[in-house]
């Protein structure tokens, strides 16, 4: 055990606790460096040309949102943990809705939006490549009648989006944001992740075409 009267020892401790501490000032700063940048970062990007960049653009056009999903898997496929959970069309258009506000909204604070795509106006063209719902939906209850309805998934939705001018592919992007029932987060609403996989896509495309 250490003596209180050492000096030797007493410098030995502070230095010790000084370089612990600047150790988890790096460690801090490092973890919030890379949240900073995954914040407006995707899982896939890929671009077909760079000769222009993206926030040298003075408007952007955002087309309606497509959603293109996997084949639902039957009841007893689902029962055993495998597939896709179906998702009505009306679902699908709603959804479908809530990303193109979600994108509007968020790009429209950074961006001009333009009514029409054309030369020198920067296309964004979204799909939806997976959907699932955090609380069950009318089609959950369609394909298993005896489902709890407090019933709570692990939802979230996929999507692929394509950046183009006047029809020539620019930069493609992907991203994936699924929930987990371990996260604390609060799922009150039948489209909780979803929803907020929406808000996120909408923020990090608008840093995405700033800072590109």
């Amino acid at each position: 055990m250490m003596q209180a009267n050492s000096p030797m020892k007493s410098i030995t401790v502070r230095s010790l606790s000084l370089g612990f501490s600047a150790m988890m000032v790096a460690l801090v700063s490092a973890v919030s460096f890379a949240g900073a940048a995954g914040a407006s970062s995707f899982d896939n990007v890929s671009f077909s040309q760079k000769d222009k960049a993206l926030s040298s653009y003075e408007e952007i056009y955002i087309e309606a949102v497509d959603v293109a999903l996997p084949e639902a898997a039957s009841r007893f496929a689902l029962r055993r943990g495998r597939g896709e959970r179906g998702v009505s069309e009306r679902d699908q258009s709603e959804r479908a809705q809530d990303l193109y506000d979600s994108l509007s909204y968020s790009i429209g604070e950074r961006f001009s939006l333009a009514d029409a795509p054309g030369p020198g106006i920067l296309t964004v063209r979204a799909t939806i490549t997976r959907l699932a719902s955090t609380r069950p939906t009318l089609e959950d209850f369609r394909r298993e009648v005896n489902l709890d309805v407090n019933s709570i998934y692990s939802g979230g939705a996929e999507v692929s989006i394509v950046l183009a001018e006047n029809g020539s592919e620019v930069a493609t992007l992907s991203d994936s944001d699924f929930g987990n029932l371990n996260d604390g987060r609060i799922r009150a609403g039948i489209w909780s992740d979803a929803d907020r996989a929406f808000s996120r896509w909408g923020r990090k495309l608008a840093k995405f075409l700033a800072k590109n």
